[in-house]
């Protein structure tokens, strides 16, 4: 605690040398996810980034080059996410007064994800996450002329999603989809969006809805006895409390008689 406080105390008396940066789309928290069991904290000293566990042991120092000063939101960081054992680091930057996001490594200052904004279009992560040990992270597109979210992209590391199961798909399972996607979350019962799915034949099914970090949200089915053929279910992008979800990735999972299926949909507000 005396670590803690000592350290809290820099922050606040030296904000010219001491930048904290805010990690989320919210900005409601500074500690983030680096692992499925593991956080960090990054921070802005003078001009150069670092990383630090919760107990303040540094990790990693590291700068952004050409993007150093035009960081306008550090998303995640993790070890790692296209298996090569380096640190990456998922930010944005505003430059001109457009946005754009850009996945680093910082060990080679290798860009591996970029999408560049302009006068028409602006880039924005909207989730950054964990499905089980999977990790996962959405870019989003704003279409400047429509003011809106016109198109979205999802990544995804090649660790197995273990929590949730194996995705086996199952020869009784002709076709899991859903629509609209993305979708806006519904005020009412009937609006949101429709998962379809077609059985070969008569089935025993189980259907729930995991967010991005691969917890739970809302169970569709449990457990019911389906006839052959073509089935909709309507999901209005409400959790198991009847409460509307954040925008973000989120991930059906359709049991078919004890095999699995995955497929993904994003939530716009």
């Amino acid at each position: 605690m005396k670590l803690l406080t000592i350290f809290l105390v820099m922050f606040i008396s030296i904000p010219i040398f001491a930048q904290q940066l805010e990690m989320t789309v919210t900005g409601q928290t500074t500690l983030f996810e680096s692992a499925p069991d593991q956080r960090w904290l990054i921070v802005k000293i003078a001009n150069q980034f670092r990383i630090y566990e919760e107990d303040f042991t540094e990790v990693a120092t590291f700068d952004l080059g050409i993007h150093q000063n035009d960081v306008s939101w550090l998303y995640g960081a993790a070890r790692d996410f296209d298996n090569d054992d380096n640190i990456e680091v998922l930010y944005q930057v505003n430059i001109d007064g457009n946005y754009s996001v850009f996945l680093r490594d910082i060990s080679t200052g290798q860009i591996q994800v970029q999408y560049s904004g302009n006068s028409s279009f602006w880039y924005y992560c909207l989730c950054y996450g964990y499905l089980g040990n999977e990790r996962i992270f959405v870019i989003s597109r704003y279409n400047m002329s429509l003011y809106n979210y016109d198109l979205s992209y999802v990544y995804r590391s090649e660790v197995q999603a273990s929590d949730i199961g194996d995705a086996e798909h199952s020869n009784i399972l002709n076709s899991l989809l859903n629509y609209p996607n993305p979708f806006i979350p519904g005020i009412n019962r009937n609006s949101g969006t429709t998962i379809e799915f077609s059985l070969n034949e008569n089935s025993s099914i189980k259907l729930k809805v995991f967010n991005c970090r691969g917890q739970l949200v809302k169970e569709l089915i449990s457990d019911q006895i389906f006839d052959k053929g073509i089935h909709t279910v309507i999901w209005n992008g409400r959790d198991k409390h009847g409460s509307l979800l954040p925008s973000g990735v989120y991930f059906y999972k359709l049991q078919v008689n004890g095999k699995i299926q995955l497929n993904k949909t994003l939530i716009l507000k």
